[in-house]
């Protein structure tokens, strides 16, 4: 049997999820873990970023920002 594709809604919510824990991931790690194609998983991680604090570092990692984090 095949898995049925992820609504919209909760490839956004699995994404969501795993950014607010930490978890940096390429599009291509979101693409996987969503089970959309790369340029799928890139716009919703587009429209994403319009609504909540996620960036895209210039490694190509997609991650959550927190302003004024201080670490130690």
């Amino acid at each position: 049997m095949g898995e049925e594709r992820l609504t919209t809604v909760e490839a956004t919510c699995r994404l969501c999820w795993h950014l607010g824990l930490g978890e940096g991931m390429t599009t291509a790690q979101a693409a996987e873990l969503i089970g959309y194609s790369t340029n799928g998983a890139w716009r919703l991680l587009c429209k994403i970023s319009r609504f909540w604090p996620i960036a895209q570092t210039e490694e190509g990692v997609w991650e959550l920002v927190v302003a004024n984090e201080r670490r130690g």
